[in-house]
């Protein structure tokens, strides 16, 4: 009986036989699929299509399954792909939950007097206005590149 196998998610060849002693140590698992990954990404998108996952569900188990670097087939890429695309009503709904802005102001608002009181920040910007002069536009030199002249 022949070892070889292709994994049913990314095509992968590899040998496994659920009847040889060479193989009695692995998983039964590895009948259908090479990588534990690819097992995993199955039941997911297996559980989804079935209606024992919501997308969202689905989506946060893809996410927690590390499948950089698995190239699945095409079928596969497109069943993954429809469970991670994020609906626009759904950013809109994201979207809506994040009402932060004012928080934001707030803090800067709370952040502006202690910068401006700071005297270490005063002596900088005091430093920097003594060190920094600005010469008048008809006294600056363009600068040429000599090996092109320009």
């Amino acid at each position: 009986m022949s070892n070889k196998r292709k994994c049913l998610m990314c095509e992968t060849e590899y040998k496994y036989c659920p009847y040889c002693r060479d193989y009695d140590q692995q998983p039964r698992w590895k009948t259908t699929f090479d990588k534990e990954e690819c097992r995993n990404v199955y039941n997911i998108l297996t559980g989804y299509y079935s209606g024992n996952y919501t997308k969202d569900v689905a989506r946060e188990k893809l996410l927690n399954v590390n499948i950089d670097g698995i190239v699945f087939n095409n079928a596969v890429k497109k069943q993954i792909d429809e469970v991670l695309q994020v609906s626009i009503e759904e950013l809109k709904a994201v979207h809506d939950e994040i009402d932060d802005s004012d928080e934001v102001m707030d803090g800067i608002k709370n952040i502006e007097p202690v910068l401006k009181n700071d005297k270490v920040f005063e002596k900088a910007d005091e430093k920097k206005k003594q060190t920094v002069k600005i010469k008048p536009v008809s006294t600056v030199k363009p600068v040429v590149n000599k090996t092109t002249n320009k």
